[in-house]
C-alpha cells in the first residue's frame, strides 16, 4: 500500500468534493471540515484524504467531526 503522506495534494481537494457531495455542503466548507479534522486528529490531511477517498471514513451530515 502507498503511504498516503505521498499522495498528490490534489487528492485532497477529490477528498474534499466527495465530502461536499455526501455533506450536501459547499466544497470550501467541505475542505474547512478537512483541514479541522487533520487538526484536532493530529493527522496529515493528505491521511485523512486518502482515508474518505477509499471510503474507509465516511461522515454523517447530523454529526460534527471537525
Amino acid at each position: 500500500m502507498m503511504d498516503p503522506a505521498l499522495f498528490p495534494r490534489g487528492n485532497v481537494h477529490i477528498a474534499a468534493g466527495m465530502l461536499a457531495i455526501q455533506l450536501q455542503i459547499s466544497a470550501a466548507d467541505a475542505l474547512a471540515r478537512l483541514q479541522a479534522m487533520a487538526y484536532t486528529q493530529r493527522r496529515r490531511i493528505t491521511h485523512i484524504a486518502h482515508d474518505i477517498i477509499t471510503h474507509h471514513l465516511t461522515l454523517d451530515p447530523d454529526t460534527d467531526n471537525s
